[in-house]
């Protein structure tokens, strides 16, 4: 793997994705970032990745979590970062009714507002 159109990446070329695999599987399946719903901590990252094979290397992935759309920066704290796949999901009383009167709208564009659909 290799990402030379990122500035920050393009000096690192990785054999072995099982690597990367490894330490994104660490971060997904955390007791404490799922007590916590996604919420990543500065320190995390140094207890989750702080043997040889990650040691010294957590900015370079975390750069490739969040190129891979796993992990995204919290705007609010700085090296913070949340994990979509541990959010909570809406619970049941939050979700409307499907039955009874309800308003729906619809908007038609002629073109696509920038910023309205994140992924490609």
């Amino acid at each position: 793997m290799w990402y030379s159109n990122n500035e920050e990446l393009r000096e690192w070329v990785v054999l072995q994705p099982g690597w990367i695999m490894n330490a994104v599987y660490r971060i997904i399946d955390d007791v404490e970032l799922q007590n916590r719903h996604g919420l990543i901590l500065p320190a995390d990252f140094e207890r989750l990745w702080s043997d040889g094979f990650y040691k010294g290397r957590q900015n370079v992935l975390k750069k490739m979590l969040q190129v891979f759309k796993i992990i995204f920066p919290q705007k609010t704290k700085k090296n913070t970062f949340i994990l979509p796949a541990r959010l909570l999901s809406i619970p049941k009383e939050s979700i409307w009714p499907r039955d009874g009167v309800s308003l729906r709208l619809q908007y038609d564009y002629v073109f696509m507002p920038r910023g309205l659909v994140n992924q490609r």
